[in-house]
């Protein structure tokens, strides 16, 4: 999923994590934008400080606290060798569509 390949597949949405997956959609932006846009100068800039922006945002990987109290308490049973991962999967996985579903 991390892969240059997959970051850049067109199906992806949204902004890659990839850095050289992300240079090359900012790339392909660049050479749609020069259809419409005639100063290369004021383009090359635009997209450079594009770059610089992705380049210095962090990922937010926010998640529902209660999805993430129960991964937290499945994973414990895993840890503490009450249940194998087969199990703990399978429990937080419907667990987790339960509350989805509510």
């Amino acid at each position: 999923m991390m892969s240059e390949e997959v970051q850049s597949s067109e199906t992806l949405r949204g902004i890659p994590v990839h850095k050289d997956a992300n240079k090359k959609r900012l790339q392909e932006a660049a050479e749609k934008l020069k259809e419409t846009i005639s100063d290369e100068k004021f383009l090359n800039e635009r997209v450079e400080y594009a770059g610089n922006v992705l380049e210095a945002a962090y990922p937010s990987f926010s998640i529902d606290k209660k999805i993430e109290s129960i991964v937290k308490e499945e994973f414990d049973f895993f840890m503490s060798g009450q249940k194998s991962v087969d199990e703990v999967s399978k429990l937080i996985q419907n667990r987790v569509m339960t509350y989805l579903n509510e």
